[in-house]
């Protein structure tokens, strides 16, 4: 598994790549967003760990840029910050499986990220299943808890009426 670590603070970010070498998984850190989306460009990642803000650089663009270069990756926030605005993530982000707490034991963050490269399709919820540990340091735990629909964004695609592309297609022609 290639994971690609973009986090404020250093020493987490180097157990976290600690924990993923000690388990043969290729890990990339970056402190800039530049550096992070340079890296996304170049190389290709499964796994994109990062914060809400590295310094005043946005998590969320480089989250983005990640979807957009890699349509497949996984995007976990891991933050200390306060969780107000996380579900909102869920809601702008069709990579984003999880939202955790700095404080998941990196070995977690480790069977996290692996049980979401192997089942791609599945959400926290349906991971949670297989990976109990999941919700023990989960930001967005209060809503799963009460039975709230998380607001997941789901890429749709574009249905058209063939006798509307038909007429769309004889327009161009003319």
């Amino acid at each position: 598994m290639r994971v690609l670590v973009w986090h404020e603070d250093i020493e987490t970010s180097t157990k976290w790549q600690t924990a993923f070498g000690c388990r043969s998984h290729y890990v990339r850190r970056s402190r800039s967003s530049d550096g992070a989306i340079r890296r996304l460009r170049e190389e290709r990642f499964d796994v994109l760990i990062f914060d809400l803000l590295v310094g005043s650089e946005s998590g969320l663009g480089v989250a983005l840029m990640a979807e957009f270069h890699q349509p497949h990756i996984v995007t976990m926030l891991v933050s200390s910050r306060e969780p107000d605005i996380h579900s909102d993530m869920f809601a702008r982000l069709s990579s984003l499986r999880c939202v955790l707490g700095c404080q998941t034991p990196a070995d977690d963050l480790v069977a996290i990220a692996e049980g979401f490269v192997e089942n791609p399709g599945e959400d926290c919820r349906q991971a949670s299943e297989i990976l109990p540990q999941i919700c023990e340091t989960c930001h967005i735990r209060a809503a799963c808890q009460q039975g709230e629909r998380l607001p997941l964004f789901r890429h749709r695609e574009a249905v058209v009426a063939p006798e509307k592309l038909a007429s769309v297609a004889g327009r161009s022609h003319k």
